[in-house]
């Protein structure tokens, strides 16, 4: 047998991987030179086959004693010992926290009581695990080319469909005992407006909710106008349990049935009077807002419109005068959100003169430009989160229009908001800047700006970015003496979070590594807190040489959690393969190029 390293002294060991042609002779020497390496190399193919089969043998035996082990370690595992009660606590604790929970076997409640007999024993009776559910009406209502009888005759599948998700609400609904209910109804907004098949599967579906509105608690119901018939009819005393009603009026509906009585107004509906409703949203209610039979002076919690509504260059919203008359009514409000405009002519504006002592948390959505300054009135004592949003602005050639409705509320309430959150795509750089220097305590500031749509009719913004480096200087504290800089703003930022179109935003890396740095060292001097998270996204690509990048990881070392992304690929066009599909967030940055909070329309 020719040893291996012999192998390695061959004489035709320079000729390996090369072209080299041997001639016969040769040809029968290196036969002759491999006829013991092949032996030994089939020796020990049979060596390896016998340590592979000891090595499955082990391998079974091993896996058979393993599961006999995980047997028996699941007869003395702690949750088999638990008492029923107590699972029953654990698996509440499974329920979605932010919505109601789905009738699906992917999700709590039901996918609990498919692990085990006994886990479905426990869910099956307990009730509470049962009093939220969420409810869509299907969008898919023909599988064959429409004709006029398809508007009043739906197909039999899909009556099929709804049918038995009206009997599983019925019987999820049977399980929650006398719990109190919560309840989401969607509708989709892109069924066929001219059919009144889907206002026959969203009625099926309620149908079987009715019977137990003396236990709603919370009500949120997205549809059509017609769909909500028989829900105005309920009366107000037939929910003495209601404390919360959300209710979105899609903008599209069918044309009522030559035999239906006229639709009942909104004025007359019990869901609006129910005599506990604390938490009112009302989206699309273009009806008149003094008319509605709302207790307002007891509500802590008011959005309107905040959902919205785009149709080509038209913007919903509700008039300041509504908005105006509302508020006055709600001394109670802890939590506002509202999406305004301006159908008044200018000489019919006045100041928004309201006072809402209470008030925490605003959102406000101007869909139009402010005429004048009307909300420097506003008297808000322990606001303390902002967010605005100005992704339409209509302009107009009048030298009274202002962009800076952030700029009016925080002028006056900004030095007790401790969180806040700006569009920036309708934003000068001085409104920016004032509206930080008017919010000197605040510890989170979100900017955002997303792309408007083509139809929009907007301000165009300058050629610079309202975020830029000059205005990141001003959030970085300066070693420099106090007198030859100017004031450091959000002196108690611990949560920076940045993201937007290349229009609205634009950062350098230095100036990134500049603050970041400055301001951990801002923290170990003891002159203010450590921020503890910054996420930045910038719409550009990462650049080539990343040197300058490294002090990020000894700010990551000294506690602070910083998120930075880039651009990875080119922005989304309306061609994209992946349009129309709900993406994560790894999926938006890495495939489109897009940050899931950043959409390119924002309807």
């Amino acid at each position: 047998m020719v040893p291996t390293d012999e192998m390695d002294t061959s004489p035709y060991a320079s000729y390996i991987n090369t072209n080299y042609v041997p001639s016969d002779p040769e040809v029968d020497h290196i036969k002759k030179l491999l006829s013991e390496p092949l032996a030994q190399l089939a020796i020990l193919d049979e060596e390896i086959l016998s340590t592979q089969a000891i090595l499955k043998n082990l391998r079974g035996k091993h896996g058979a004693l393993n599961n006999q082990i995980k047997a028996h370690c699941a007869l003395i595992s702690p949750v088999r010992r638990l008492p029923p009660d107590v699972l029953g606590e654990i698996f509440f604790h499974c329920l979605p926290k932010h919505r109601n929970p789905a009738m699906s076997a992917k999700e709590a409640p039901v996918l609990l009581g498919r692990v085990c007999s006994s886990w479905r024993s426990i869910v099956m009776s307990t009730p509470r695990l049962w009093a939220r559910i969420h409810i869509p009406t299907p969008n898919t209502v023909f599988t064959r080319p429409r004709t006029p009888q398809d508007q009043d005759q739906p197909y039999p599948g899909f009556v099929e469909k709804i049918c038995h998700r009206s009997k599983a609400a019925e019987e999820w609904i049977d399980r929650s005992g006398a719990c109190p209910l919560s309840i989401s109804i969607h509708m989709p907004s892109y069924v066929d407006s001219r059919s009144r098949v889907a206002g026959w599967a969203f009625e099926k579906v309620t149908e079987q909710l009715i019977t137990s509105r003396h236990r709603w608690e919370s009500l949120k119901i997205r549809a059509m106008d017609p769909a909500f018939t028989h829900l105005k009819g309920i009366a107000a005393e037939d929910l003495p349990l209601l404390e919360s009603v959300s209710l979105v009026r899609l903008h599209s509906g069918w044309p009522p049935h030559p035999s239906s009585a006229p639709p009942k107004p909104w004025s007359l509906c019990g869901l609006l009077a129910a005599p506990q409703l604390r938490t009112l949203s009302l989206s699309f209610a273009y009806e008149d807002f003094a008319s509605l039979p709302v207790k307002w002076s007891q509500l802590t919690t008011l959005e309107l419109d905040t959902e919205g509504y785009v149709h080509g260059p038209i913007h919903q919203g509700i008039s300041y005068q509504d908005a105006k008359m509302v508020l006055n009514q709600c001394p109670m409000l802890v939590t506002c959100g509202l999406r305004l405009s301006h159908p008044e002519p200018l000489p019919e504006m006045v100041k928004f003169d309201v006072r809402l002592p209470l008030l925490r948390n605003f959102l406000l959505n101007v869909s139009y430009a402010a005429f004048g300054r009307i909300f420097n009135w506003m008297e808000l004592p322990l606001l303390r989160n902002v967010e605005f949003k100005q992704p339409f602005i209509r302009t107009a050639p009048s030298p009274e229009v202002t962009l800076s409705v952030p700029v009016d509320v925080l002028l006056q309430n900004g030095r007790t908001i401790r969180s806040l959150s700006l569009d920036l795509y309708s934003m000068r750089k001085e409104d920016l800047i004032a509206c930080l220097q008017s919010s000197p305590a605040i510890t989170e500031l979100r900017l955002s700006a997303a792309l408007a749509p083509p139809f929009a009719l907007v301000e165009t913004q300058s050629e610079e970015p309202v975020m830029s480096d000059a205005i990141l200087q001003l959030l970085t504290p300066s070693a420099a003496a106090a007198a030859e800089t100017p004031p450091l703003l959000c002196p108690l930022l611990e949560e920076f979070d940045c993201r937007g179109g290349i229009r609205s935003l634009n950062l350098t890396d230095e100036a990134l590594v500049n603050f970041l740095t400055k301001r951990c060292e801002y923290a170990r001097k003891g002159e203010g807190p450590l921020l503890k998270r910054v996420s930045i996204y910038l719409d550009r690509t990462q650049p080539d040489d990343v040197s300058g990048l490294k002090w990020i990881d000894q700010v990551r070392r000294e506690g602070v959690e910083v998120d930075l992304r880039y651009r990875k690929t080119a922005i989304r066009t309306p061609f994209s393969p992946w349009i129309g599909l709900e993406l994560t967030e790894e999926e938006q940055m890495s495939v489109t190029g897009l940050d899931s909070h950043i959409p390119p329309f924002p309807f």
